[in-house]
């Protein structure tokens, strides 16, 4: 909720609040934070957020897909592609995993 009224930070710190706290499920709060620091363009944030939920999950493909995103985003696209192709072996979220290639495809092009 707060996310979606704007309130990044407060938000960010609810997420380590719940964490702290031993909240069932932490891949998804921390998938959860690194959406909220992606949309704010924090890629090592978002990264580290990514990487923390496919580490605790590593089947957690979405993860995996944001995870692609931010890493490309940063500039460390062998990195993205090698985590996109892990998530393309999970074999889901198709249209989510096409977008991010394109976004993956459009940044390796500016970088030529």
């Amino acid at each position: 909720l707060l996310a979606r009224l704007g309130r990044a930070d407060e938000a960010v710190s609810a997420y380590d609040l719940a964490l702290r706290h031993g909240i069932r499920s932490p891949e998804r709060v921390h998938y959860a934070a690194g959406l909220v620091e992606g949309e704010r363009e924090r890629w090592s944030e978002a990264i580290a957020r990514f990487g923390s939920a496919v580490e605790i999950d590593p089947s957690f493909a979405k993860a995996r897909i944001y995870w692609a995103r931010c890493l490309a985003e940063a500039g460390r696209l062998d990195e993205a592609r090698r985590e996109l192709a892990s998530a393309r072996r999970l074999g889901t979220h198709a249209r989510e995993l096409a977008a991010a290639e394109r976004r993956i495809a459009d940044l390796a092009t500016d970088r030529d």
